[in-house]
């Protein structure tokens, strides 16, 4: 029983560290494309 609340809660860590790099790269890629868009905006 105990060992099944550890794999439970491993897989939840898991899928929660895959959610925040998800979140982060779409972050990231959001901060650059307004970075992108800026300079373009600036350039014409």
């Amino acid at each position: 029983m105990l060992f099944l609340q550890c794999r439970i809660v491993d897989k939840t860590t898991n899928e929660l560290r895959i959610i925040k790099i998800h979140l982060f790269s779409v972050l990231i890629l959001h901060h650059t494309q307004s970075i992108y868009s800026d300079a373009f905006t600036l350039l014409t």
